[in-house]
């Protein structure tokens, strides 16, 4: 398995953005469906947003998403450009190994 070291991109986003909603509700989505769709309701929505919080904070990112905004979102596209313009950058270091 090749790796390379790589900026976060949105396909890396997308990709865990659509594995914490599968880690939520075992369902793999589509970019259109709503949260809806995706089985995502109150419950969910928290265990959502709480799950992609930790998915993309670490030692050199943060992300604070709100339930708020989340729920306001029409797709799972809409929340993976909210998460990918939304991720904070400390120390001006993001690199992250992404599979080739």
């Amino acid at each position: 398995m090749n790796k390379k070291a790589n900026l976060i991109d949105d396909i890396f986003i997308e990709k865990k953005v659509k594995e914490s909603i599968y880690k939520v509700t075992g369902l793999e989505v589509e970019s259109q469906w709503s949260l809806n769709d995706c089985g995502i309701a109150s419950l969910g929505l928290i265990q959502l947003v709480s799950q992609l919080n930790n998915t993309f904070s670490g030692k050199d990112t943060e992300l604070n998403l709100k339930i708020a905004d989340v729920s306001q979102l029409k797709n799972v596209d809409a929340l993976i450009s909210l998460v990918s313009t939304s991720i904070k950058v400390k120390n001006n270091v993001i690199i992250n190994q992404v599979e080739v």
